[in-house]
């Protein structure tokens, strides 16, 4: 197990299938991004206007953001929304809404 510390967080970074909640690759993506940035806990969470025990929880996988805070996340990790919540890069075309064939 490896482990990386920013501050006083220290995040492990293990397998999500070991995280308890549901949500927990999530969890993953968006505390391995958050260190990336060098941002602690703290740190991200007021740049969301939420707490940390609230932004914890979703680092524990134990529940998601709501999709306000999940476009929020995109544009502060600067990944796209399939890349936060899959894990995987964008691979379809970009289509603005409205315009062309539905």
């Amino acid at each position: 197990m490896a482990e990386m510390e920013i501050g006083s967080d220290t995040y492990v970074a293990d397998s999500a299938m070991s995280r308890s909640g549901r949500f927990g690759e999530l969890g993953t993506r968006i505390a391995r991004l958050r260190i990336e940035k060098g941002w602690e806990r703290l740190l991200l969470a007021e740049k969301l206007g939420v707490s940390r025990d609230r932004l914890s929880k979703w680092e524990r996988g134990e529940n998601a953001p709501p999709l306000a805070i999940l476009v929020a996340l995109t544009i502060l990790f600067e990944v796209t929304v399939d890349e936060l919540v899959t894990g995987k890069p964008w691979a379809g075309e970009a289509r603005n809404v409205g315009e062309g064939e539905p």
